[in-house]
């Protein structure tokens, strides 16, 4: 089955043209990913620290108990 020659020609000029983006356009999209990665690792290193500081206070409550420094 053909189509029109007139149906392909409406079509193609409707149809919009594929372009690179500008550096300038993408640059914005980047900055602001950038801002959230760097927002998600800071409160991931403030959680990190956090935990680990939890964690040594743990291993130093077990470890006194079950080995008392002034036995």
């Amino acid at each position: 089955m053909s189509t029109l020659i007139s149906a392909m020609i409406s079509w193609a000029e409707r149809t919009p043209i594929p372009v690179i983006s500008s550096s300038f356009s993408t640059a914005g999209a980047k900055g602001a990913i950038i801002c959230a990665i760097r927002a998600s690792r800071s409160a991931t290193s403030a959680a990190s620290v956090s935990m680990r500081r939890n964690m040594i206070a743990q291993m130093k409550a077990w470890w006194s108990s079950k080995w008392p420094a002034n036995a």
